[in-house]
C-alpha cells in the first residue's frame, strides 16, 4: 500500500497514486478528495476514466499510466465531472515512482479551471472582435456607398432595412463584447447561491413591463438554487431578448419553467417561445464553439456564449424545437445549498 510522506498531505496541490498494472487509485490526498468530491475510499473502487466529463476514455487514462510507469512522463489537460455533477478542468501529471521496491505513477493534479474559462472567453471576444464586428461594419458601407451611388433606386428601403438591422447586431455585439471583457480580468470571478426564482422574476419583470403584449408565464414547479455569477444571468436575458426582437409580440407566448430533473436532480431553467423557429444552422453552431466560418457569418454568437456560460457553471445547454409549443432553451445546471440563514 502507498504510504506518502506527511508532507504530501500538508501540501496545496492534489496527488494521487495509482498502481501501473491496473490503473486504479491507490491513494489520494485531502486536495483530490476536494477536488473531485469522492473520499479517498470511494476513489479506490472507481476507474480513472468514469471520472471524466467527455472524451476522455479509461482506456485513454490507462495508456497515460502505463506510459508514465514506462519512465515517460505525462503532461495534460482534463475535464472531469466532480460527485456533484460540477464541470471542472485539471492539469494533470504524471511521473513514475517507488517505494519499498513497489513502483506507482504518481499524479499531480491542479484545478485550472478559471484559467481556462478565461482563456476560452479571450478566444471567443478575439473572434467576435475580427469578424462579426467587422462583417457588420462591411455591410453598413456597402449599403451606404449603393445609396449614395443611386439615390434614386427603388432599393433604397430594402438597403436601409439592412443598414438597420446591421446596426442593431453591431449594439447587440457590443454589449457582449463588454461582458466578456469583464470576465477577462484577473481577479476571480464571484460565484455565489442563487435563488432561480429570484433570478427569473428580476428579469422578466423587465421584459413584461417592456413588452407588455407579448403572454407571459411563469411556473416555479421546484425551488432550486445554483452556484453562479453574472454569466447566468446575462445568458437567460440573451434568450429571452432574441424571442422578442425577433417576432410581433402580440402572437408571442413566452413561458418559463424552474423546476428539477427526476434523475439526476439538476436544476432546470427552461424558456419556451411560440415565435419563429430558431435557425438549424445556430444550433449547429454550439458542436463547433469556435468556428471561424459560423463566426464569419454572423451565426450563432449568441449560443455560441451560452454554452459557454452554462459549461463553466457545470452544466449544459440545449436547445430545440417542440412542434407542440415551439422553441425551447434549457439551462441544465447542478444545485446548491442555499445559503445559512442568520
Amino acid at each position: 500500500m502507498f504510504s506518502p510522506p506527511q508532507f504530501i498531505e500538508d501540501m496545496d496541490i492534489g496527488i494521487v497514486a495509482h498502481d501501473p498494472e491496473t490503473g486504479a487509485f491507490v491513494y489520494a490526498n485531502s486536495v483530490i478528495e476536494d477536488l473531485y468530491g469522492y473520499s479517498s475510499d470511494t476513489l479506490r473502487t472507481m476507474s480513472v476514466g468514469t471520472l471524466s466529463a467527455e472524451g476522455f476514455t479509461n482506456s485513454e487514462a490507462f495508456e497515460r499510466i502505463r506510459a508514465a510507469s514506462e519512465g515517460d512522463s505525462q503532461e495534460f489537460t482534463w475535464q472531469i465531472q466532480r460527485a456533484s455533477d460540477e464541470i471542472l478542468w485539471i492539469r494533470v501529471r504524471l511521473v513514475r515512482t517507488t517505494q519499498d521496491d513497489t513502483p506507482y505513477v504518481v499524479g499531480h493534479v491542479q484545478n485550472i479551471t478559471e484559467f481556462k474559462v478565461r482563456e476560452r472567453r479571450l478566444k471567443l471576444l478575439q473572434r467576435i472582435t475580427r469578424h462579426n464586428l467587422r462583417n457588420q461594419v462591411q455591410v453598413i458601407h456597402g449599403m451606404t456607398e449603393e445609396l449614395l451611388t443611386d439615390i434614386d433606386s427603388p432599393q433604397h428601403r430594402d438597403d436601409i432595412e439592412l443598414i438597420g438591422e446591421a446596426t442593431d447586431n453591431l449594439l447587440n455585439l457590443t454589449e457582449t463584447v463588454d461582458w466578456l471583457k469583464s470576465f477577462t480580468k484577473e481577479e476571480k470571478t464571484v460565484r455565489r447561491p442563487v435563488r432561480l426564482e429570484r433570478l427569473v422574476s428580476d428579469v422578466i419583470d423587465a421584459y413584461r413591463r417592456e413588452y407588455p403584449k407579448v403572454g407571459w408565464v411563469v411556473h416555479y414547479e421546484d425551488d432550486c438554487w445554483v452556484t453562479t455569477d453574472d454569466g447566468l444571468r446575462f445568458a437567460f436575458k440573451e434568450v429571452v431578448q432574441n424571442t422578442v426582437e425577433h417576432n410581433p409580440p402580440d402572437s408571442l407566448q413566452v413561458r418559463v419553467t424552474v423546476r428539477e430533473t427526476s434523475q439526476d436532480g439538476l436544476a432546470v431553467l427552461r424558456v419556451e417561445d411560440t415565435g419563429q423557429p430558431i435557425p438549424q444552422i445556430e444550433v449547429d453552431a454550439l458542436e463547433g464553439m469556435y468556428s471561424s466560418d459560423q463566426l464569419n457569418h454572423g451565426i450563432g454568437t449568441g449560443f455560441w456564449v451560452m454554452n459557454h456560460i452554462v459549461q463553466t457553471l457545470g452544466g449544459r445547454l440545449s436547445i430545440e424545437y417542440d412542434e407542440s409549443f415551439g422553441n425551447r432553451v434549457e439551462f441544465f445546471l447542478p444545485q446548491a445549498e442555499p445559503p445559512a440563514t442568520t
